[in-house]
């Protein structure tokens, strides 16, 4: 188990600064993104 985390670790946590972009998680998820996460996206600021 020790061993597992740490390989994990080794990818990065959350943890270690580098905080991801609200932006992120509207990205990569759909081919087309459908109008309400559009909407989302556009009241988040992104």
């Amino acid at each position: 188990m020790i061993s597992v985390q740490k390989q994990a670790e080794a990818v990065g946590t959350l943890g270690d600064g580098d905080a991801p972009s609200p932006r992120d998680m509207f990205e990569g998820v759909y081919e087309t993104m459908p109008p309400h996460l559009v909407r989302q996206r556009q009241e988040a600021g992104y």
